[in-house]
């Protein structure tokens, strides 16, 4: 369509050219393939350009200020480049400047290009400034809802009432335990009301919360559970979102059976930036498949919101596998 345009303009230029006998045929000839070859280049190349804003280059390199520098580039490349080429031949072959038309035309060419191109720019920069201001509400309102879903999860009444189930045994049967018990509960909830609005915590800061998780489990379960891990020195000063392993090691529990001959043994191994969190596999009921979905789904949606890499789930070998990211501070 662009080189269309331009032989079509070139041609008119032309037959104006040519009905005016005071014009030397070289100068004629001369002029139409500036405008052909001139325009049938630059046309296209500004068809390209806008096609390359509009097939998602702007997300890679398209914050407004880089947006502006390429159009002020290009620009001025179209000023101060092209019309020294294009007027060699005229300036220094034929030893004759080109007439008024062909500078007219290329004046009113390159209004109609800069309003073209300032309308489509203020057309672009509307367009995602709006997409900028949804896509920032819709990540506060996943925020906050992954936020009270958390929460929610964490202080589950079953949860608080299994605790205080044992607490009361153990008051009365292994006070010394039970002092322990009430330790490692209040450091669960004081880790949670610490929380308030990070999206990020320290893998050191998660791992010891989940460690007192573990352990009011394992008074309830007693060897039926076994949980280890293994974090190296690399790994253990990355970030993780809050309570994703609660999320997991709460899944693992509550979807397999545990006994003293088949126990479930829990493991939490990481390597550079990434989290391993295996489990073997004791179905405890048909539920567990949508069930599970939908928690490790809420798992998701947290990395998601954060725009960071997504957490990967698969069975191998009877074993249930977690891959978690691990992130930098400055995500």
């Amino acid at each position: 369509m662009y080189a269309t345009l331009a032989l079509v303009m070139g041609v008119v230029h032309f037959l104006e050219d040519l009905s005016d006998k005071d014009n030397a045929p070289g100068r004629i000839v001369m002029e139409f393939l500036v405008i052909v070859i001139g325009l049938g280049v630059f046309l296209p190349l500004l068809g390209m350009f806008f096609c390359w804003v509009r097939k998602g280059w702007w997300d890679r390199f398209g914050r407004k200020e880089n947006w502006n520098r390429i159009l002020t580039a290009f620009v001025a490349l179209y000023i101060v480049v092209l019309p020294p080429i294009l007027a060699f031949p005229f300036l220094f072959i034929f030893k004759n400047p080109c007439s008024e038309d062909i500078w007219l035309v290329w004046a009113s060419f390159f209004l109609f290009v800069s309003l073209t191109a300032t309308v489509e720019s203020v057309w672009l920069l509307v367009k995602r400034r709006r997409q900028l201001e949804e896509l920032n509400s819709q990540l506060l309102r996943s925020h906050e809802m992954a936020k009270y879903q958390a929460l929610m999860n964490q202080l589950n009444p079953h949860f608080l009432f299994n605790s205080l189930n044992v607490l009361s045994y153990m008051v009365h049967k292994d006070p010394m335990g039970a002092e322990r018990f009430i330790e490692e509960l209040s450091k669960i909830y004081r880790y949670i009301l610490q929380l308030n609005e990070a999206y990020l915590v320290p893998l050191e800061k998660e791992l010891d919360f989940i460690k007192s998780y573990v352990y009011l489990q394992k008074i309830r379960y007693g060897n039926n559970l076994i949980f280890e891990s293994s974090i190296d020195s690399e790994s253990i000063k990355k970030n993780i979102p809050p309570l994703t392993l609660e999320v997991l090691v709460e899944n693992a529990i509550k979807h397999n059976a545990l006994s003293e001959s088949r126990p479930l043994r829990i493991r939490l191994q990481a390597k550079g930036k990434t989290l391993y969190v295996r489990n073997n596999i004791q179905i405890r009921n048909e539920r567990v498949e949508k069930s599970t979905q939908v928690g490790l789904k809420n798992l998701k949606d947290k990395f998601l919101i954060l725009e960071a890499p997504s957490p990967e789930f698969f069975i191998e070998n009877d074993t249930f596998i977690a891959k978690i990211p691990l992130l930098d501070p400055e995500i």
